[in-house]
């Protein structure tokens, strides 16, 4: 019998009406669904389910991964939303895709993730991200000057709005819409993009998955300054803070039952020009 948790977004489905459906079926398929509470970190456990379900888009499956990561359980998504890059099929197709998994036809993607050090907190590898982590200003507070190591050797300092560090998988979310490089999901890279940089020579560049980035708060006058791993708010960052980045030791494993390639969803999802 296959234990099989379900994590939800309830503005996707408020009445739980396609959940419900899911879980009637999955009852009448002789698998153990379990309605997970709809949390920013789902907890599971190890050995508690051969799997998740994630009903939303992008961001639901990104709230479940890290701790799905640490435990070692494998995601699907299925799409209620618009982009859904992630997720492996449509609302039309999720029980043909389940009925695929039961049956053992499918393929896992493990994706590489990364995680932020910051020892003065006593932060560690237990909430790792599978897009990106990012240092940002906050909403009232003005650009931030930073500085840029890499296997400490100075690279730059930069006056910015932030710097988004992000793995392959998330090389298409934020890093994207701040000018960074697509990158292939199975890549071993990391791409470090300054968001709106004030030097015009300030450029993202890709390095090694096996690199370490340090990036230290260098700003006597900083104030409002946030540290985010896949969009969620760790913590608040102050002068001196040094932020460490380095490939996590766990993967997010993702589940997919269709023949899509890279490439295939790059041009269905971000409408690229069928050449």
């Amino acid at each position: 019998m296959k234990k099989i948790g379900i994590i939800t977004n309830r503005s996707k489905d408020p009445e739980l009406i396609f959940t419900n459906k899911l879980i009637e079926w999955m009852l009448s398929h002789e698998c153990s669904p379990e309605l997970l509470p709809e949390t920013d970190d789902p907890v599971v456990s190890d050995g508690q389910f051969d799997f998740l379900i994630c009903l939303g888009g992008d961001g639901t499956l990104l709230k479940a991964a890290g701790n799905a990561a640490v435990h070692g359980v494998p995601l699907i998504g299925i799409n209620l939303g618009n982009m859904g890059y992630l997720t492996d099929c449509t609302k039309s197709e999720a029980l043909t895709a389940l009925e695929k998994v039961l049956r053992n036809e499918y393929k896992l993607e493990k994706r590489m993730m990364i995680n932020a050090d910051l020892s003065d907190y006593g932060m560690s590898d237990t909430n790792p991200a599978l897009n990106e982590i990012c240092i940002t200003k906050g909403v009232h507070s003005k650009m931030i000057y930073l500085k840029i190591w890499i296997n400490d050797e100075y690279i730059d300092s930069c006056r910015c709005d932030g710097i988004i560090v992000s793995t392959p998988t998330g090389s298409t979310a934020y890093n994207l819409s701040a000018g960074g490089p697509i990158l292939k999901p199975d890549g071993n890279m990391i791409a470090v993009t300054p968001i709106c940089s004030h030097a015009l020579y300030t450029r993202p560049f890709v390095i090694s998955a096996d690199d370490s980035i340090a990036i230290q708060i260098n700003d006597i006058n900083a104030s409002d300054i946030i540290l985010l791993t896949d969009g969620k708010r760790v913590r608040d960052l102050k002068n001196e803070d040094i932020i460490k980045v380095t490939r996590s030791k766990y993967f997010t494993t993702i589940i997919k039952t269709n023949n899509l390639g890279f490439y295939d969803i790059l041009r269905q999802k971000m409408l690229l020009p069928n050449i």
